[in-house]
This record gives C-alpha cells, sequence and structure tokens, in this order.
C-alpha cells in the first residue's frame, strides 16, 4: 500500500446459532476496516465490529471487536 494512502472496507454478516435447542441470531451491522499505508510494505488497520444479538432471553448490541494492529 502506498505511504499515505487510505482505504475503507465494509460489509455485513448474518450468524445462527442453534446449540442446545436454543435459537440465536447474531447480525453484524458494519464490519469497518480502516487501512493506512505507512511505507510500501507497512500498513496501519482499525477494524470496529458492530453487532446486534436476537436470543430468546433479549436483544443485545453494541461494538463486538475493535482492533488495532499493523500488517
Amino acid at each position: 500500500m502506498k505511504p499515505g494512502k487510505i482505504d475503507w472496507k465494509t460489509g455485513i454478516v448474518l450468524e445462527w446459532d442453534r446449540r442446545n435447542g436454543e435459537h440465536a441470531r447474531t447480525f453484524t451491522i458494519n464490519t469497518s476496516m480502516f487501512r493506512l499505508g505507512l511505507t510500501p510494505q507497512a500498513e496501519v488497520r482499525l477494524q470496529i465490529d458492530e453487532c446486534i444479538t436476537h436470543t430468546p432471553e433479549g436483544n443485545f448490541g453494541g461494538i463486538a471487536n475493535a482492533t488495532i494492529g499493523t500488517k
């Protein structure tokens, strides 16, 4: 990746879980990764996943994962 270049990737995910007779769905509304080129061989990455989970006990939502890394 070129130094100073910014890249943004996004998507959605739907997961079904049917363990032990229970039924849960997780919908990842916005999984986003931002990349910033530092050198031709190095970049900094920030990834954020925002999810909503529906279970028989109720609904839960929020940021599931937030990571910072390099490559």
